[in-house]
């Protein structure tokens, strides 16, 4: 055995008195090896980096004494009081409770205590972070893109599990929750004067850039975006985008703001010549959709958050104009760019610029969440996002919009029709209470999808369908015991809700609809229910149907159908199957199935040109019902001359949502039960 003292040794490349780092910046960032080697080390050298070696605080510390540590100790436990103060609501103190804070915090800066000698009791002293960034990722070296811990990518060397567990203490500081809540809430008020501002005058706009596109026209799309579609998802954070609007900042792009373009045209009345001449006025708008395929192939290499937004918001409005297979193509690389992003993984605020990115990136996630639901059942195909995909909250801080008043877009350039109010009282907006009870039918929608109509559903068994079904049926109905107060609705006792607030309630009763009516769809599964339970369930579906009936037929007349979102129309096309399935031919059916089936043209009429193919399919069974039969050959005369379904097939069961497949739109496959 060799005596230790002979070992040779390898001198260290920094001297032990030496108080730099032994890795340099460009090193400890990427999270790779450094050699030390000095001036240059050879990382550094090899790609012609600027090599800095930052100092090493555990050399240059100074230990303190006990008396020192408990004065300290003391000093935490008065800003643990005063903080408290500012959570209890105490807005009159807060600005000099904050000013203490930073005057007290800098006084522990500049002291001698390092990190090493903290008490166990000044680290549980700090705030609370927001939230709690999880270790299954790190950050690339050349993007914001993330990585997890299975890829060749991720940083190895890190010792967190993948679970998300609390983080070890780290010298960087978190605001507290109410502070960013308060932040945001008066960034949003401030962005909102600003827009006002821009409206009102003119010469604001000259220094706007609209991607070409005439500043009254791009406003007036604009406003019509933050009237309807936004309120629908809460997927653009409306002050960012509009800060960055105006002062060319990193929240929005031309990519975006052709995806609200194309989407909003949709729901303007103004006419097809005032967006493109050379476009017929079913492709109004469309001239937006050439630009963005234009301007797509500029953004996709380079993941942001508006070309997530762009693609994602694109990808949902595609759909009503009957261009289902572009749309699900663009949201899918929607989806795949958010987690590319991290937005699906919880992270910490630590100034106001960071709190506005992550306010913005939990709206997206949870934003696309909704919108992926929605095209599954309207398209019938599995749902993209899992719940169990990400670990973000679902508390928005920033609540400005929730009690902001809400009224209809008026278009001052165009007349209304006659049958809209003119003078719709303003109401609470109610933005951020309705948009997480519709997530929560969200999430018990993507429930639904994978267990009564995914392609393994028929090979699960009979008990664990049953309990499945009644678990659900629990859910919807705990769902609406517990719905708030203000966002209750009982149509022909209440004034009619905004739109945005009735599309949960149509939601709701679609969601029975497609619970029960799996279980009564011949061959759907190996095995029938009893006759009992199959009428229980039938019963429930007409109860359903009928109170969809009441919900559109409040809206229609309030608002009419013209911008309804698609969720309104799928819940009607789900509630008229239902009604010629199990039909008692008496009068109030066929008056309820007339109501839908106009219900039904005028939305494809006014903003769902791709609506034509379900409802020749659906003109083709209620060809079956005579009582029926003389309004569709009164709207046959009508119409240019529909052509033959061809590629649609008729069904083999109830009106759910399932794809037909083949290259048809695959909006619904549908029975008749008078077959």
């Amino acid at each position: 055995m060799r005596d230790r003292s002979s070992i040779q040794r390898r001198p260290s490349p920094v001297s032990p008195a030496d108080p730099t780092c032994r890795t340099c910046k460009n090193c400890r960032r990427r999270k790779v090896k450094c050699n030390g080697h000095h001036p240059q080390c050879a990382a550094c050298q090899r790609k012609n980096l600027e090599c800095v070696y930052p100092r090493d605080e555990r050399r240059t510390a100074h230990r303190v004494k006990k008396a020192n540590v408990r004065a300290l100790e003391k000093q935490v436990e008065v800003l643990q009081e005063r903080l408290g103060s500012v959570a209890d609501g105490s807005a009159a103190a807060s600005p000099l409770i904050t000013e203490s804070v930073h005057r007290q915090s800098s006084q522990l800066d500049n002291s001698s205590l390092s990190i090493e000698t903290q008490s166990p009791s000044h680290r549980r002293a700090q705030e609370e972070p927001i939230a709690i960034p999880s270790p299954e990722a790190s950050i690339a070296d050349n993007g914001p893109q993330v990585y997890g811990a299975t890829s060749l990518l991720h940083d190895q060397s890190s010792d967190t599990p993948l679970a998300n567990l609390q983080l070890r203490q780290s010298t960087v500081q978190y605001l507290p929750a109410e502070t960013v809540q308060d932040q945001l809430i008066a960034y949003a008020a401030l962005r909102r004067q600003e827009e006002l501002a821009l409206r009102s005058t003119p010469s604001l706009t000259v220094h706007v850039d609209f991607d070409g596109v005439p500043a009254d026209l791009a406003l007036h799309l604009l406003e019509l975006h933050w009237n309807r579609q936004h309120l629908s998802y809460l997927l653009t954070y409306r002050p960012a985008i509009m800060d960055s609007l105006m002062t060319n900042g990193p929240f929005v792009n031309k990519l975006l703001l052709n995806a609200i373009y194309l989407q909003s045209s949709l729901y303007s009345d103004r006419p097809s010549s005032s967006f493109d001449h050379h476009q017929p006025p079913n492709a109004k708008g469309l001239v937006f959709h050439e630009r963005f395929k234009q301007l797509l192939p500029q953004y996709i290499d380079e993941p942001s958050l508006p070309t997530v937004i762009a693609l994602l918001t694109s990808g949902a409005c595609l759909v009503p104009y009957g261009r289902q297979s572009a749309g699900w193509a663009l949201s899918g690389m929607g989806y795949q760019m958010i987690i590319d992003l991290g937005c699906h993984l919880e992270c910490p605020a630590t100034s106001r610029a960071s709190a506005i990115e992550q306010e913005m990136k939990k709206r997206v996630y949870w934003g696309a969440f909704v919108s992926d639901k929605f095209q599954s059942l309207f398209l019938g195909r599995p749902p993209a996002m899992r719940e169990t995909s990400g670990n973000v909250s679902r508390e928005f801080l920033d609540t400005f919009e929730e009690l902001d008043e809400w009224k209809p877009y008026i278009d001052p350039l165009e007349h209304l029709p006659s049958a809209v109010p003119q003078a719709y009282p303003g109401r609470p907006t109610y933005a951020i209470s309705t948009f997480q009870v519709l997530l929560q039918l969200c999430m018990i929608a993507g429930d639904v999808v994978d267990a009564f109509y995914s392609v393994r559903s028929s090979s699960q068994p009979e008990t664990t369908l049953l309990k499945t079904k009644d678990r659900i049926a629990t859910q919807l109905h705990q769902w609406q015991d517990t719905l708030p107060a203000s966002l209750r609705f009982e149509p022909g006792l209440d004034a009619t809700r905004p739109p945005h607030q009735l599309t949960p309630h149509a939601l709701h009763w679609t969601l029975v609809i497609l619970t029960e009516q799996a279980f009564l769809r011949p061959g759907h599964f190996p095995f029938a229910l009893p006759p009992a339970a199959a009428e229980e369930s039938r019963q429930r579906c007409r109860e359903a149907a009928l109170k969809i009936w009441k919900l559109v037929e409040a809206y229609q007349q309030t608002f009419t159908l013209r911008r309804a979102q698609y969720g309104i129309a799928y819940a009607t096309y789900c509630a008229v199957v239902v009604m010629l399935q199990h039909t008692r031919n008496v009068d109030d059916d066929v008056h309820c199935i007339r109501f839908f089936w106009s219900a039904l043209l005028e939305y494809q009429k006014g903003c769902s040109y791709g609506l034509k193919r379900p409802l020749k399919l659906l003109r083709s069974l209620m060809r079956r019902l005579e009582s029926v039969a003389n309004l569709l050959e009164a709207e046959d005369r009508a119409a240019d001359g529909a052509a033959p379904t061809g590629g649609v097939r008729l069904c083999s069961g109830c009106g759910s949502a399932l794809a037909t497949g083949g290259g048809s739109m695959g909006f619904f496959d549908v029975e008749c039960s008078a077959r």
